[in-house]
């Protein structure tokens, strides 16, 4: 069995609400290998987000660990894109010395009749399969992705899935997600409940 790429023990997060502890994640523990591509479920307001954001260190937890021994990546729900540059050049920033291979990243994931527009010319659904494409473009040990599919149809939802669901020798993929269509293709899959939180294989 290959070494782990990350692993979390006993993550907890709560939020201090005018005075009191609002639990957002109940203690969880993962374990993310190579080869992995690990879906995070469960109903609305049982810490998925919460959960990739502290994997991803864009947040810290309340109790428990992260250790991350490979390089990671993350993209939010809300892409955060770089008004200022075209739309090549927000997928290159993320490795600009292979800026060669973007838009053939940017085909399979069709948006490379984007790459000479500005983000803000581009719609939402479109915006998020960009922040897939620099994602992949940086070539991390371990990708994770809020709800990469929220705002796509069944074909784009497809074309992400193609992109990511068979991750590079020797790297991961973490996915938060509510579509069944995409926790059908990982090989791990973590259900958040309000009470526990479950690991098992489909």
């Amino acid at each position: 069995m290959s070494e782990p790429l990350l692993v979390a023990t006993d993550v907890l997060r709560s939020y201090d609400v005018r005075g009191q502890a609002v639990l957002a994640l109940r203690a969880t523990s993962l374990t993310v290998r190579a080869g992995d591509v690990l879906a995070v479920t469960g109903p609305s307001g049982t810490g998925k987000s919460t959960l990739v954001s502290i994997l991803a260190g864009w947040d810290r937890p309340t109790s428990g660990t992260v250790v991350r021994s490979a390089s990671t990546v993350f993209v939010p729900q809300r892409v955060a894109l770089l008004d200022t540059l075209t739309v090549l050049d927000n997928i290159a920033l993320a490795a600009m010395d292979r800026a060669g291979q973007v838009p053939a990243l940017a085909s399979a994931l069709a948006v490379d009749h984007l790459l000479d527009r500005f983000p803000g010319e581009t719609s939402m659904g479109e915006r998020q399969r960009i922040g897939v494409a620099r994602a992949l473009h940086a070539g991390a040990a371990v990708t994770l992705l809020d709800e990469p599919t929220a705002h796509q149809d069944a074909d784009h939802t497809k074309l992400v899935l193609d992109a990511v669901a068979e991750p590079p020798p020797g790297c991961a993929l973490v996915i938060a997600t509510h579509d069944p269509v995409v926790v059908a293709v990982a090989s791990v899959v973590l259900h958040l409940e309000a009470a526990v939180a479950a690991i098992g294989r489909p």
